[in-house]
């Protein structure tokens, strides 16, 4: 997959499969969503950076819409990974 690329893939059942390529790839099922894309506004990534680009500057990002849903409702901290 290509950087910050978007695949959806939808089943007979109604689940949605989102994979997102950020700096790592992201998946989410879903059986609530539609494939739909938004925008949000985020820090520059490390590797992103140019010698012009000023510190803590921010970009808008297309993702997911299930995955910013994900984020933000999900209070913050994804507990589930720290068990």
């Amino acid at each position: 997959m290509k950087d910050r690329e978007i695949l959806f893939f939808t089943g007979s059942s109604g689940l949605l499969l989102t994979i997102w390529e950020d700096s790592k790839k992201v998946l989410l099922v879903s059986n609530f969503h539609k494939p739909e894309k938004t925008m949000t506004e985020r820090r520059i990534r490390k590797k992103d950076l140019r010698p012009d680009t000023k510190r803590n500057e921010k970009e808008e990002v297309v993702i997911p819409k299930s995955i910013a849903d994900y984020t933000s409702y999900m209070g913050g901290v994804d507990h589930f990974d720290q068990i």
